[in-house]
């Protein structure tokens, strides 16, 4: 998969997510996230992980990277799990 196509796509998600939790400056966030993103797909270890055909790791960083910026947030991991649930 494409990762800039991945990373708008699974943009829209969490878009979805924080809209759901009545967040502010969402575009900020989004950026934040698209950056995070962005470096996490050009690391040695997407490249060390992204080579099992039947794992989909360009998904799996996606959710790392969204609760990443989550907890950054102050959200405790279940609040966190939950946010990012509801953009699935």
């Amino acid at each position: 998969m494409d990762t800039e196509k991945a990373i708008k796509n699974y943009g829209k998600y969490y878009r979805i997510a924080l809209k759901k939790a009545g967040l502010d400056d969402i575009d900020g966030k989004i950026d934040a996230f698209e950056k995070r993103l962005r470096g996490m797909y050009a690391s040695e270890n997407y490249r060390k992980h992204n080579i099992y055909p039947t794992t989909n790791t360009t998904y799996i960083y996606a959710v790392m990277a969204m609760c990443i910026e989550v907890k950054s947030f102050g959200y405790t991991d279940k609040e966190t799990i939950e946010l990012v649930n509801r953009g699935f």
